[in-house]
């Protein structure tokens, strides 16, 4: 499941962040982070502008990532 692809063990808690992306102003798709929340501490207090901004800020860099359509 989510906590296996994720690298966490079974209960560790989880940030789940769902945007709506827009182009030329008419929605285009939801976008969906998946996020361990031992990384990313107070990561919902102050929703980010960008999510590869805050992680880069947080000295993070993403590994893998998964697209679908």
């Amino acid at each position: 499941g989510l906590a296996r692809a994720l690298g966490l063990a079974d209960g560790d808690a989880v940030v789940h962040w769902r945007r709506l992306r827009l182009a030329d102003d008419l929605p285009m798709c939801t976008e969906d982070a998946y996020l361990s929340a031992a990384l990313v501490p107070d990561f919902l207090d102050t929703l980010p502008e960008s999510l590869y901004g805050d992680l880069e800020r947080r000295r993070l860099t993403p590994t893998w990532g998964e697209d679908s359509v």
